[in-house]
């Protein structure tokens, strides 16, 4: 995959033309780009009878939950969540006018990974926050395993999936996905720290 972007970097193509490139070898997916085996295709949990399309907990809920506000609140709304509140899947719909689309990339806008990871780490926190007598704030301590096997773009819809795989204290394990139409677009594990909210 390296030699490959490398290689159109240092040939005399337009910019535009290196960009929609490097999206095509993402959709390819980067496993077959490197010759390594998939992980898992199979989703964390079924989704064949969560009807995403239906809003359960809308965005002013959710900030009520977790502390995120304006655009970095990622999540448009949560379509599911167990009783536990320990799975949950929750839907982004990709906008033309998101703050990244003009610089990442122009003419040819690609979600940035890292704000697929965030999304998962905020349905994460609120499945956290909804177990807790009080809303914590979550902070990041590891991201593992984290895979992107396609791109994600304005007019696509996102769904976020979330599961608990364990809690010791204030640390917490999720493993996330994400998923367009049939495709898993990216899947981690994250591992953050609850951190109580400081009043004012």
């Amino acid at each position: 995959m390296l030699d490959k972007i490398l290689s159109l970097r240092n040939s005399p193509i337009h910019t535009r033309h290196f960009i929609s490139r490097i999206r095509e070898l993402l959709d390819a997916g980067l496993d077959s780009a490197i010759h390594e085996p998939m992980r898992t295709q199979h989703t964390l949990f079924p989704t064949a009878e969560i009807d995403v399309a239906l809003p359960k907990v809308g965005r002013d809920m959710i900030s009520q939950v977790i502390p995120h506000r304006g655009e970095m609140l990622l999540l448009d709304y949560i379509a599911w969540v167990d009783d536990a509140f320990r799975r949950g899947l929750a839907v982004k719909k990709i906008r033309e006018d998101e703050f990244w689309v003009a610089g990442h990339f122009p003419g040819h806008p690609i979600m940035p990974g890292a704000l697929m990871l965030e999304a998962g780490a905020q349905l994460a926190l609120y499945l956290s926050n909804r177990r807790l007598a009080e809303p914590a704030v979550g902070l990041f301590l590891r991201i593992e395993n984290a895979r992107f096997r396609s791109s994600a773009a304005p007019g696509d819809q996102l769904l976020i999936l979330c599961e608990n795989v364990d809690q010791a204290r204030n640390i917490f394990y999720y493993d996330v996905q994400g998923l367009i139409e049939d495709r898993i677009v990216f899947e981690s594990r994250i591992v953050g720290m609850l951190s109580k909210v400081k009043k004012k």
